[in-house]
């Protein structure tokens, strides 16, 4: 919705600077025309009056509807009104040119413009009115044209009028035909958007947890290293024996553990500072951006306490515990891989040492990491 918002004020401001330039170029013709009558026979030309009459007037008048119009567009009335605002001083900018050059009928179709500027804007009511407005300112401009040139006889501009209307309404016909049209393709456009954004989601989320997936969890920190983004940290999370939960209770009961994890883990993810994951399994993933060690500490030990807390219906006695494994690096100095291996390393530690516990993989010595070179159980 902003974005076609903003398209509307995008296409109402390329309107303002098509008035503004119309109005230079019809005073720059007018200009051009009295310095054209001066050089043949300036006996013939009364100059005063034709700067007033076809410079002074119709310029400032357009003028006018320019700054009318740039005002309604800087105020804070809804769009629909500006567009009504803007469409009705371009009928009036119309007008002035069928008035005053009424010597050339063929100005009289100048208000096809105004339709067109109202079918741009995709709204059929205002091209209703912008075709309205346009007939009822040619009927002005028949009455008042002869005021400023009496060399077209009233009997032609009335033949002249009669023809003009009949093209503005087949042009508020065919721009309303055109405005539909475009309604139902961009009907069709939004469905494909939903659904392209609804696959984009599905591609990217496990699908029993609605957490990210594994694939997604290399996705969002290759776009956080090109955002230069360095200090992160990795945590990976294990479900302490969930074989055994599954074997006692069944997988139905299985995928209730899986389920509450999966929830308290979602608070983690905002998608800006803290990511969650599903990596596969009973393993999960978080991944924190410029987060301090005590912090990150404290949501874990809370996340830990929280699910063995947890008693479930199946088993009202069986608490669930979690293992897991954190690095905190220089996203810019290491690979995707690296740091996943390192955090898992350190998740294999924990699992090796009584489970129930988190472990850094910095505070890990040589021969710590040595023990876990070969992957152990985790069940």
């Amino acid at each position: 919705m902003k974005t076609i918002d903003a398209l509307h004020n995008k296409t109402r401001l390329d309107f303002l600077r098509i008035m503004y330039t119309i109005t230079v170029c019809i005073t720059s013709m007018e200009i051009l025309i009295l310095l054209l009558d001066l050089a043949i026979d300036p006996s013939n030309v009364d100059v005063k009056k034709y700067i007033t009459t076809y410079i002074w007037y119709p310029s400032s008048y357009n003028v006018l509807m320019c700054i009318l119009s740039t005002l309604a567009n800087k105020t804070k009335i809804s769009d629909k009104k500006k567009n009504y605002v803007i469409v009705f001083c371009m009928t009036k900018l119309c007008a002035t040119i069928a008035i005053i050059h009424s010597t050339f009928l063929s100005t009289q179709c100048a208000f096809v413009g105004a339709i067109m500027a109202a079918a741009l804007l995709g709204d059929s009511a205002l091209i209703l009115f912008a075709t309205v407005d346009g007939i009822a300112m040619l009927m002005l401009s028949l009455l008042l044209a002869p005021y400023f040139d009496n060399t077209t006889s009233f009997i032609q501009l009335s033949k002249s009028s009669i023809v003009t209307i009949l093209i503005l309404c087949l042009t508020g016909v065919m721009s309303n035909i055109i405005v539909k049209v475009r309604e139902r393709h961009e009907s069709i456009l939004r469905k494909y958007i939903v659904d392209l954004e609804k696959a984009s989601r599905e591609a990217k989320c496990d699908a029993m947890t609605g957490l990210y997936n594994h694939v997604e969890f290399y996705n969002v920190l290759h776009n956080l290293r090109k955002k230069q983004i360095h200090d992160i940290t990795v945590v990976i999370i294990d479900i302490d024996k969930f074989k055994s939960v599954n074997d006692t209770y069944g997988h139905k009961n299985g995928d209730k553990v899986i389920l509450e994890l999966a929830t308290h883990l979602r608070v983690f993810n905002n998608d800006t500072d803290s990511f969650a994951f599903r990596y596969g399994g009973e393993e999960f993933a978080l991944i924190f951006v410029e987060k301090s060690s005590s912090f990150i500490d404290v949501r874990l030990q809370n996340l830990k306490s929280q699910i063995s807390n947890i008693a479930f219906d199946f088993d009202s006695e069986k608490r669930i515990t979690l293992s897991a494994g954190v690095h905190q690096c220089d996203l810019q100095e290491h690979s995707s891989e690296e740091i996943f291996i390192k955090a898992d390393k350190a998740l294999y530690f924990s699992k090796q040492n009584g489970r129930n516990q988190i472990n850094k993989y910095d505070d890990l010595n040589e021969t710590q990491l040595n023990l876990i070179t070969k992957k152990p159980s985790t069940k």
